[in-house]
């Protein structure tokens, strides 16, 4: 029974379902891998929410395991069609991965600026887990305790870190306007020199000679290759529909977070 002078209808409304802002982030793994500080994988909220409605085309409910898998497929995609060295002037990084995008199935629904920024982001996530653990002189780890998808990047740069360039396909999304004004350290970075070319330092040869020696140079990725790898521990305990329901959310904001992205001057990278 209600209390006296209360009326059900002026109950509070119940709150609908809390919304992610990181639908892409969350579903990223961290054991070998690390990310930026921001919710943003990419350069703009709005291109993580592109990036993972293309996931949802391919792995509907985002289970973590199997969005692994698919972007372990995308990098494994740029190994196995990966040319051998070659003396002769420079190699076109961009043209080449623009090349092998159709050949796999998520890269062939991002548009070709969100698939070069993605498979960006991914190696720089690789090269700063493995640069922070230099800084902070921690012992190397073996390869093969971290996730596929850190062993993915590391088995394509074993195979092509001789033409990957990250100033490259920085320098082809910043000329197509795609990095807004969030790219004024990277761009200071990449002109002294830092962000260059991949730089096989002792760190990465081992970690790519110890990869390329267990990778499997013709499959694809299989499911049965995550038996007894689970999410890292900052991300167990999602509530999925809760993360569906932020996605759809993240979509209908794109417009907005375009418009204020372009008033913003935060670097992501």
């Amino acid at each position: 029974m209600s209390a006296p002078g209360f009326s059900r209808d002026f109950a509070a409304p119940r709150q609908a379902p809390r919304q992610s802002r990181a639908p892409l982030k969350r579903r990223l793994p961290h054991n070998g891998m690390a990310w930026d500080g921001c919710n943003n994988v990419l350069s703009r909220h709005s291109h993580d929410a592109e990036a993972v409605q293309s996931l949802k085309a391919i792995v509907p409910r985002l289970r973590d395991r199997e969005v692994q898998i698919v972007l372990c497929n995308m990098v494994d995609n740029a190994r196995r069609r990966a040319p051998a060295p070659a003396p002769g002037g420079p190699f076109d990084v961009v043209e080449y991965l623009l090349q092998v995008k159709d050949e796999d199935e998520l890269a062939n629904l991002l548009s070709e600026t969100i698939y070069l920024e993605l498979f960006r982001a991914l190696i720089h996530g690789r090269d700063r887990y493995l640069a922070r653990r230099v800084e902070r002189g921690l012992e190397e780890q073996d390869p093969r305790t971290h996730c596929q998808l850190a062993r993915a990047v590391d088995a394509f740069l074993a195979a092509g870190g001789w033409f990957w360039s990250d100033l490259a396909i920085f320098t082809h999304l910043d000329c197509a306007g795609a990095l807004g004004h969030q790219a004024t350290d990277t761009a200071a970075s990449a002109a002294a020199g830092g962000m260059n070319t991949y730089n096989a330092g002792p760190s990465r040869a081992a970690t790519g000679a110890a990869t390329a020696t267990g990778a499997d140079t013709d499959s694809e990725f299989d499911s049965d290759e995550f038996a007894g790898v689970g999410p890292s521990s900052d991300e167990e305990g999602h509530d999925e529909d809760e993360e569906v329901a932020g996605v759809a959310a993240d979509l209908s904001e794109m417009d907005l977070d375009n418009k204020m992205d372009d008033k913003m001057d935060v670097d992501v990278y």
